[in-house]
Formats: C-alpha cells, sequence, structure tokens
C-alpha cells in the first residue's frame, strides 16, 4: 500500500495556483496605484485650469488706470468661473456630484478656496503652509475616489480614497 505523504504528484500543481494567485494580487495592488496616480493627474489638471481661469478674472479697469496700475482679480467672478471650469474638466453637475465619466465617486469638496489681492500673505491649509508673493488664487479639493476590492485585501486600504489636491495660479498677463 502507498503512503499517501511520500507521494508527490500534484505539488507542482499546487506551487503554479499558489504563484498564480500571488501574481494576481501584485496586478491589482499595480493597477490600484495606477488609478490612484491617473485620477490625482487628472483632478490636479482640471484644478489648475480652473485655477487659471478664475485668476484671469482681471480687474481691467484698475489695470489700465495711466496714474497707478493696480493687478486685481474680481473676486465673486473668479470663484463662479473656478466652479464651472472645475465642474467641466471634473465632469460633476452644479452640486459638485460626478456625472458619468468622473473620476471622482462622491461628492468633490472644494476644502479651501482664497484670492490674494494684498500681498505677501500666506496660504494655510492643514499643515501646508505657502508664502504668497504675487497677486493670485490658491485652492484645495477633495476627489473622493474608489479602489478596487484587492486594495482593501492586499494592503488593509480602504476602498473609499480621498485625493487631496492643492495648487496656487498667479494671473498671466501678455502686454
Amino acid at each position: 500500500m502507498k503512503n499517501i505523504f511520500k507521494d508527490n504528484r500534484g505539488v507542482a500543481f499546487i506551487y503554479t495556483l499558489m504563484c498564480f494567485m500571488v501574481f494576481l494580487l501584485f496586478i491589482s495592488v499595480a493597477v490600484d496605484i495606477g488609478h490612484v496616480l491617473m485620477a490625482k493627474i487628472k483632478a490636479k489638471h482640471a484644478l489648475n485650469l480652473a485655477l487659471r481661469a478664475a485668476a484671469n478674472e482681471i480687474d481691467q479697469n484698475l489695470l489700465a488706470d495711466p496714474v497707478k496700475p493696480m493687478l486685481r482679480i474680481k473676486e465673486p467672478e473668479a470663484r463662479a468661473k473656478f466652479d464651472q471650469i472645475l465642474q467641466k474638466n471634473l465632469k460633476l453637475n452644479a452640486g459638485f456630484n460626478p456625472n458619468t465619466g468622473s473620476i471622482a465617486k462622491d461628492r468633490v469638496t472644494v476644502e479651501a478656496y482664497r484670492v490674494f489681492n494684498t500681498v505677501p500673505s500666506q496660504f494655510t491649509y492643514g499643515s501646508y503652509t505657502e508664502n504668497i508673493n504675487d497677486v493670485c488664487v490658491s485652492a484645495v479639493i477633495k476627489v473622493p475616489i474608489k479602489l478596487s476590492g484587492f486594495a482593501k485585501v492586499s494592503a488593509d486600504i480602504p476602498e473609499d480614497f480621498n485625493l487631496y489636491v492643492q495648487a496656487t495660479v498667479k494671473p498671466q498677463l501678455i502686454p
């Protein structure tokens, strides 16, 4: 009678199956990391475009003053333009909730938004501080994204992930 503990048939199949599972785990983590990086790049570009549009809402009358020209961003118009462009580029509705094709999983929030017409100044959000030396607009947005279920299993990362993006943009004046 054969001893089943000395029979090595099928061991290669078990090893192959275990290696395949580990390989799938690494692939899923790589896909999730790629998803986060892609979302961060898209969110950063959308924020930069929205801030650029806001920063270009310049008070032309003050700038054209022959005696004392002054660079000043019109705050209400800048905020309206910021919201409009951010919604368009992140594919959000008027309430900042995602439409089809958006990178956001849930409502995108503008955590901080400030127009700096008086300089020098300082922009602070949490532990982040930036010295402001030029007239500009600065903002921080929170974009919730969803990772795959493998992220939670493989790296103990929650499936719902909040991505924070910050940028500061000054007006671009072309003479």
